[in-house]
């Protein structure tokens, strides 16, 4: 890989952000003129475009037909709730990051709304009409870090594939994350922070038995310490009993910005909960409403998101020490466009010294080696433009929905998480955006390979997929297109 080749790569990456920034579109789902207009115009002032639906199902109809970015909507609606709309798109596996706006809010509306999936909660009317044009930019600045770190894992690949680097080097990236890997896995995931008593007991009994590993603090002065070395906590549940609880969860989150904290309490107050979500509470969970079960669930996935961003951030610290070793301006570029937290993190990861590792169990330089196209039989094209919906065949099962990573005519992978099974047999149907299922794009298979990845299962995670003779001739028309495109 030549630094001219990187140079390449660091532009690349901050138009790819900036024409994120610059394209997005946002639905305000509200029922009152008055008050979606009043949203609109904050957030068409921010350089945005804004679409408008005044119910769920309006909503819902304008969604599935794509390309937007951000969703909000009003809790109270006249044919649903805000809510259910969010839960309904997150069941949907469709990725659209979602706020709340609501002038009925409750402790237990605030709970629901954040475990339906959305990302924050506002009381509207808005003191400060800039507030939410914060709030919301924050909440889509989290899923354009989400895509960049992708692009860059992307091009990374695709320069490995064509044999821009060496593989010692390639084997130092491969050292390097699989070392992290282990650092996190060492780590406690979870760090409980609540005064002595029962409701520390109860809560630290639940997670325990959820098979989290689990960190104890019971006042700030602990809590900031479990944050100091290389046992720190990837997620922190936190007790509003706490003295000014709020201005802990800021301090928590200046000293590691990756820190999910889900806030929880067993005698909610309304002020308590809007305080927390304010200060970076990326959940709120009520002891005295909900199970023990819903608490575990979350915490799981508030681990699991923090652990995929530190992995990801560790991979591009990785790539830093590669692009300086060849004289590139890569870290140069990557820190422009991070954000500010990020950027710091990224520092420290690139200065920390390498672990000392035994050798890998699986030598990842051969996920790159790929053999020249001709010699294939048949040769793939990239396809992650292409949804695909599909089932285990023989099976009264619902579809499910995934993406193409790479398509030929003798068969396909699917990016999907949890991928099904090996030897599992599947019908599918291949479909360009806007396109609906019918038996011109259906095809019959069978799973020959699974991958499970981290720093990001839901994207990268998959299966390969061997078509049968009789479905081959299905797949032509779909190949000789996007080799054209």
């Amino acid at each position: 890989m030549t630094t001219t080749t990187l140079a390449g790569m660091g532009q690349a990456w901050r138009q790819h952000l900036a024409e994120l920034r610059a394209s997005v579109h946002a639905l305000v789902v509200d029922d009152e003129p008055i008050v979606h207009e009043v949203i609109a115009e904050i957030l068409r002032g921010i350089g945005w475009q804004v679409e408008i639906a005044e119910s769920v199902e309006a909503a819902w109809k304008r969604i599935q037909a794509g390309g937007l970015h951000l969703l909000l909507a009003d809790k109270n609606l006249p044919d649903g709730s805000g809510v259910e709309l969010i839960a309904r798109v997150k069941a949907a596996g469709l990725e659209l990051p979602s706020l709340v706006v609501t002038g009925f809010a409750s402790v237990e509306s605030i709970s629901q709304a954040l475990a339906a999936g959305a990302e924050d909660y506002l009381i509207k009317p808005f003191e400060d009409v800039r507030h939410l044009g914060r709030r919301a930019e924050a909440v889509l600045d989290r899923h354009l870090l989400g895509q960049l770190y992708r692009r860059v894992v992307g091009d990374l690949t695709a320069a490995l594939s064509a044999g821009g680097l060496p593989k010692d080097a390639v084997k130092r990236l491969a050292h390097s994350l699989d070392g992290y890997k282990r650092e996190l896995t060492a780590r406690p995931g979870v760090l409980l922070v609540a005064p002595e008593g029962p409701e520390a007991e109860a809560l630290a009994a639940t997670l325990r038995a959820a098979g989290l590993s689990l960190g104890l603090a019971h006042d700030r002065k602990s809590a900031l310490l479990a944050l100091e070395g290389p046992l720190a906590p990837l997620t922190a549940v936190l007790s509003l009993r706490l003295h000014f609880p709020s201005a802990l969860i800021s301090e928590l989150r200046e000293v590691d910005p990756l820190l999910y904290v889900v806030a929880t309490t067993s005698s909610p107050r309304l002020e308590d909960a809007l305080a927390a979500v304010d200060a970076g509470a990326r959940d709120y969970f009520i002891q005295a409403v909900e199970s023990p079960a819903a608490l575990a669930a979350r915490v799981k996935r508030a681990v699991e998101s923090s652990h995929r961003d530190r992995l990801y951030l560790q991979l591009i610290a990785s790539l830093h020490r590669e692009a300086a070793s060849l004289g590139g301006a890569l870290a140069q570029d990557l820190a422009a466009v991070l954000p500010e937290a990020q950027r710091a993190y990224l520092l420290r990861a690139s200065l920390e010294t390498a672990l000392e590792l035994p050798e890998i169990e699986l030598d990842l330089t051969g996920l790159f080696d790929t053999a020249p196209s001709e010699l294939r039989r048949h040769p793939r094209v990239d396809a992650r433009d292409v949804e695909v919906w599909f089932r285990a065949r023989g099976r009264a099962q619902e579809f499910r929905r995934g993406w193409l990573r790479d398509l030929s005519r003798g068969g396909f992978f699917l990016r999907v998480s949890p991928p099904p099974e090996r030897d599992t047999p599947l019908e599918a149907h291949l479909l360009v955006r806007g396109e609906a299922p019918t038996a011109a794009n259906q095809v019959i298979g069978r799973v020959v390979r699974v991958e499970r990845h981290d720093p990001d299962p839901e994207l990268l995670s998959g299966c390969g997929v061997l078509v049968e003779e009789s479905s081959q001739a299905a797949l032509d028309p779909l190949v000789a297109r996007l080799t054209r495109t």
